[in-house]
């Protein structure tokens, strides 16, 4: 690509396959306003990483990823990997799409988001970073997990539905016939809890699963990560609270904690999947801390 370029990213399976048929709206849009770019799609895990590396060290001005949560968690590692600060521009067509929802881009439309993403100014935000004992590690932009979240997160990805919230909800409910709440203990910023619980929540941004508004209170931009912990709910209370974890209602819930952490330990005598962006890394034990301002946007 040419120095100056915009560099575009699109996971065409993203969505069961559907992101692929946006590539013309995308490449039209980007010759619409007169934008130099080069785009690539990807053809398999962490293929997204690598191009946004590639394309950063080859002198990209901006790269806009193209698809889901997952596609933009990629890029953004890429982009830390690079460490050249070029901002990521974000177009929504993937399954998951939360991330948009706490940045409030526009989601109308793919050609309005790709003008959007190649022509507005960057804004600096927070990254987490989650790193498992097994030496599995990661930045995350939007929200990591474990215990129900996570289990819920690897089975979503193999439920076929259209939507994120139909998929998210479909893989709910069949995980609910065999889980389990997981003993956890938290080390957070030297507090230590002990508890059992649905799951624990990491978040940096507000929502997770196709617009579950778990965090109603992250800010994205304030250098702090927000612990959230769903308590030892049994399965007929998590049903009933669902609507409410949805709407963001949830937080004056008995057995909802949160709290405002710079850095978690979470360890757990029970196999506990790790999730990140929706995205399976390995198990507890797990890490997590916040490096502020560490990525630019287009929002």
């Amino acid at each position: 690509m040419q120095a100056g370029d915009i560099g575009v990213i699109v996971n065409p399976n993203a969505a069961g396959g559907r992101t692929a048929k946006a590539i013309p709206r995308v490449t039209n849009a980007l010759r619409s306003i007169g934008a130099p770019f080069d785009l690539i799609t990807t053809a398999g895990p962490n293929d997204a990483n690598r191009l946004a590396t590639a394309m950063a060290n080859n002198g990209a001005e901006r790269i806009i990823a193209v698809g889901g949560d997952g596609t933009f968690n990629e890029v953004a590692n890429g982009l830390m990997a690079a460490d050249i600060p070029i901002p990521m521009g974000i177009v929504p067509a993937g399954t998951g799409c939360d991330l948009p929802r706490t940045l409030a881009l526009p989601t109308s439309s793919i050609e309005e988001a790709t003008v959007f993403a190649a022509t507005r100014g960057p804004r600096i935000i927070d990254l987490g970073f989650a790193r498992c004992d097994s030496g599995a590690e990661r930045y995350f932009i939007n929200v990591a997990g474990l215990g129900f979240d996570a289990t819920v997160a690897e089975r979503a990805a193999r439920v076929k539905l259209p939507g994120a919230k139909v998929s998210y909800l479909a893989a709910t409910a069949i995980s609910l016939a065999n889980y389990k709440n997981i003993p956890v203990t938290i080390v957070a910023d030297g507090v230590t809890l002990e508890s059992r619980a649905v799951f624990v929540t990491i978040a940096n941004a507000q929502f997770f699963g196709g617009g579950f508004n778990i965090t109603p209170m992250a800010d994205i931009t304030d250098g702090m990560l927000d612990l959230a912990i769903i308590g030892d709910l049994g399965i007929l209370e998590l049903l009933t609270n669902i609507p409410s974890v949805y709407r963001g209602k949830h937080t004056g819930h008995s057995k909802f904690t949160h709290m405002p952490v710079k850095q978690v330990r979470i360890s757990s005598s029970a196999s506990a999947l790790v999730q990140v962006d929706g995205e399976l890394i390995g198990s507890a034990p797990v890490e997590f801390s916040i490096k502020p301002s560490a990525l630019a946007v287009i929002a």
